[in-house]
């Protein structure tokens, strides 16, 4: 029985706006009322991420920044971190210097960069109407060698090149003879960098043993190469109808797109999967309600997406 949903943000849980649908919410707070919790595994930033978990109100640990980061937003407290060591940070972004790449890094609250551009302009612009607590710290430096130190705990580089394909191959290919990082891809025109042997389907494992479960129990939701190695690890794989074919390969089966809902439709075949074996039974044994839960299970079963809660 899967006891916890684990989903990517971009392209998958927030659709091409960036938010999060009213039914993909409504689907969550369905899940999570029927005892399966909800939670993100992000290559996002932690406080980026936070923001989202806020709205959910999601309980569990949050993966963010592809696995280098657990933590919950709860309590602030930390169940794994895993920065680049500094002096490879420093070979690091000399070599993206070198290629000629836009990029940028973080750590689990500071965001680094040499021109607002790409996401840090987003953050830039999204912080200009955010709340405090909403707001992302974004410093712009001229010289990221003062950074690369033994002081700052850089999580994750990301470059992004949209016109110049061959400048990120040739990065990649640099940065695989540095000992000490790994090399994954979150959309098409980047290259994210990480320490070794960090990848959401590590950082899966170490979620696993903290909430006291099985691989086995968890359902992972995603779209893209690094999404691929939790797709794997756990019982049930999604992925997203918008995800490329080297990702759906891995999937045990492809859900809608993220403008369509993709998630909520994921959660809603989950229980229909599940079906009468625990459907009617198990909701009556939880809340005693028989009519309202009964309503809501049958339009699962129908894939619908006609949940509302009081």
């Amino acid at each position: 029985m899967i006891k916890l949903i684990v989903s990517d943000m971009d392209g998958t849980l927030l659709n091409s706006s960036k938010k999060i649908s009213q039914k993909t919410s409504q689907a969550i707070k369905f899940a999570k009322t029927m005892g399966v919790d909800f939670t993100l595994a992000t290559g996002r930033m932690y406080s980026s991420a936070a923001i989202f978990a806020r709205q959910l109100n999601i309980e569990k640990p949050i993966i963010a920044c592809n696995g280098a980061l657990i933590k919950k937003h709860t309590s602030n407290e930390v169940l794994y971190e895993k920065s680049i060591n500094y002096k490879t940070a420093d070979l690091l972004y000399k070599v993206l210097e070198e290629c000629g790449l836009y990029y940028h890094m973080y750590t689990q609250d500071r965001f680094f960069t040499k021109e607002l551009k790409y996401t840090s302009l987003s953050y830039w612009n999204n912080n200009k109407t955010a709340s405090d607590e909403d707001k992302i710290d974004i410093e712009v430096i001229e010289d990221f060698s003062n950074v690369c130190t033994e002081d700052y705990g850089i999580l994750k580089f990301v470059a992004i090149e949209d016109e110049h394909p061959e400048k990120l191959l040739k990065a990649r290919a640099m940065l695989a003879d540095i000992e000490g990082l790994e090399l994954s891809q979150s959309w098409h025109n980047n290259l994210e960098i990480m320490s070794e042997n960090i990848s959401k389907g590590n950082a899966l494992k170490i979620l696993a043993k903290e909430c006291n479960i099985s691989l086995s129990e968890i359902m992972a939701i995603g779209d893209q190469h690094n999404d691929i190695s939790m797709i794997v690890e756990a019982g049930i794989g999604v992925a997203m109808d918008n995800a490329e074919q080297n990702v759906k390969k891995y999937a045990n089966l492809v859900t809608s797109s993220n403008d369509e809902d993709g998630v909520a439709k994921a959660i809603m075949n989950l229980f229909k999967w599940w079906g009468m074996k625990i459907g009617f039974k198990y909701c009556v044994s939880r809340t005693g309600n028989t009519t309202k839960y009964w309503k809501y299970y049958k339009n699962l079963c129908l894939h619908k997406c006609e949940i509302t809660f009081n």
